[in-house]
């Protein structure tokens, strides 16, 4: 497989995960709010998840890129006549 699609999927939703919680966070008590166990805002932890879950997504997307001209490869490769030769006429020399 093109990559670890599986593993890639886990960090998705690992990160999405992460954003959940921010951002429900923010809502709760508000976007300047600062958690005791933070060291930031809610808006730059939510804007540090965002940027996170970003990444994950790119790299998935990535590897379904891959994973899919994989498949089209395959496909048409399966699909491609065995040994084509070429017609006579285009190799006859004229004499």
């Amino acid at each position: 497989m093109a990559r670890d699609i599986e593993a890639l999927t886990w960090k998705v939703l690992e990160e999405a995960a992460e954003l959940q919680k921010v951002l429900a966070t923010a809502n709760q008590i508000g976007w300047d709010a600062t958690h005791p166990r933070a060291e930031a805002p809610n808006y730059e932890l939510a804007m540090h998840e965002l940027d996170d879950l970003d990444e994950a997504v790119q790299d998935l997307m990535e590897a379904l890129y891959e994973y899919r001209d994989e498949k089209l490869t395959k496909k048409i490769l399966a699909e491609a006549p065995a040994a084509a030769t070429p017609p006579q006429a285009a190799i006859q020399v004229e004499g």
